[in-house]
């Protein structure tokens, strides 16, 4: 579980107990707001993917699903808590995600904990929505 506030002094400690050893596996966890009342609730999830021993480096994936907790900063707190795992544990030397262009406001977020906009790719046909995605 990741969003708690208090977790953010235990950082890569918290993930790497959270985490099965081994490249194949991704790190998929919860993001759960424990400010919120007496119980833990579920607000989204992120995950590091594709992770390559070979060429250290990940992709990562972030939902915030519960729209009253966005722009609450459980996303950026997770981000930031994931990618020092990625960076000081697993010796990562990239990490990327990949956006819907016109979500501002995720962009925006991931710009701030240090990710920068690489590029934009116009309309993939990979892409149900047929939006842009930014890199």
């Amino acid at each position: 579980t990741v969003g708690d506030r208090d977790w953010r002094s235990a950082g890569p400690q918290f993930v790497r107990d959270k985490h099965e050893n081994g490249w194949e596996h991704d790190v998929t966890l919860a993001i759960e707001a424990t400010d919120q009342g007496d119980q833990p609730v579920l607000v989204g999830n992120i995950v590091l993917r594709g992770l390559s021993a070979e060429h250290r480096n990940a992709e990562m994936g972030v939902t915030i699903g519960d729209a009253e907790s966005r722009g609450q900063g459980y996303g950026k707190d997770a981000v930031r808590t994931l990618c020092r795992y990625g960076f000081e544990d697993l010796d990562l030397h990239r990490i990327e995600l990949t956006t819907l262009a016109y979500n501002v406001r995720a962009v925006r977020s991931y710009e701030q904990v240090g990710f920068v906009l690489e590029g934009r790719r116009r309309q993939p046909p990979t892409n149900p929505e047929r939006c842009d995605l930014v890199d």
